[in-house]
């Protein structure tokens, strides 16, 4: 099933952060790059967190990889 344009929601650990970006793996592969530039904070590394967003391709080269952008800062929070 192609999820690209669709609104998605996953949870994992986070791996990195970086500005207006944070990636996150949720224990089924490579970590997924979360654009998180229309939120107002960010999550730290090893926060458990879930995100709400838009599922969208990227190139890089010859590859497409697929990123969630999300929405606005209701879009994320961190797991207890």
């Amino acid at each position: 099933m192609n999820t690209v344009g669709l609104l998605v929601r996953t949870s994992g650990e986070v791996m990195s952060v970086g500005t207006g970006e944070f990636y996150m793996t949720d224990g089924s592969g490579d970590p997924i790059r979360i654009d998180s530039s229309a939120a107002s904070t960010q999550p730290v590394i090893g926060d458990y967190a879930c995100v709400t967003g838009i599922c969208r391709l990227e190139k890089t080269g010859e590859l497409y990889s697929a990123f969630i952008e999300l929405r606005d800062q209701s879009d994320w929070l961190v797991v207890p």
